[in-house]
């Protein structure tokens, strides 16, 4: 325990002091020339920021990704992103724009929904689409309402008579709520669903599209 939080204090003394560093090197290199800062200096600053500001965005985009493929179906951070856009062209105030982007963001992913379902899922016990954790559930990388997981797998067309693997992470101890899960899903007319672990993940491959039962490509 002493040598996991002499390595922590270790690391943050670090990040510290090369930030530090990174931030005083400036002032150090110019400290003494006052009077002869170079003219292309105050012309990099005020460029500098829109380009890190761009970076990030670029970077946030770039990371709106369901299974690993871009998820550009998903329309609210592109709704909050432009009515951030908006709010800034109007008033001119940073912290009014972020702060108001934030909150249509929150707003719309708590009552519209996080994000869209991506069109396409993978339905194996090697990747299955159903997660449970300490967290909650997830279908297809999303948290979701268990009690909704029944109308998720008949939007999918998944027949009732396959099994549902539902994949539970090393992390889960209390098992009731996946216990739970299953009985939402026995009930619903999922009779076969079935808690594997990152260990026992095997099975055969169903790659299935929403409300397309000719769409399936199995892979032994």
């Amino acid at each position: 325990m002493q040598e996991k939080l002499i390595y922590l204090f270790s690391v943050v003394a670090v990040g510290w002091l090369v930030t530090f560093i990174l931030r005083a090197l400036p002032f150090a290199i110019f400290a003494r020339k006052a009077n002869n800062t170079p003219k292309w200096l105050p012309k990099v600053g005020d460029i500098i920021s829109p380009i890190i500001i761009g970076a990030l965005i670029v970077y946030s985009f770039s990371t709106l990704k369901i299974d690993s493929k871009p998820a550009w179906n998903t329309l609210w951070p592109y709704i909050a992103t432009a009515f951030t856009v908006v709010l800034h062209l109007l008033f001119r105030n940073s912290l009014a724009s972020i702060a108001g982007g934030t909150a249509l963001y929150m707003i719309l992913i708590a009552f519209c929904g996080c994000s869209s379902l991506p069109t396409t899922i993978e339905f194996d016990a090697r990747k299955p689409v159903l997660h449970i954790s300490e967290v909650g559930v997830s279908f297809a990388g999303r948290l979701v309402d268990p009690y909704k997981v029944p109308k998720l797998l008949r939007k999918y067309d998944i027949p009732k008579e396959r099994t549902i693997h539902i994949l539970a992470t090393g992390s889960l101890r209390d098992l009731r709520p996946a216990r739970q899960l299953m009985a939402i899903l026995c009930k619903a007319g999922y009779r076969r669903p079935v808690i594997v672990t990152e260990r026992k993940a095997h099975s055969h491959t169903v790659n299935q599209t929403p409300n397309n039962k000719n769409n399936i490509r199995r892979s032994l």
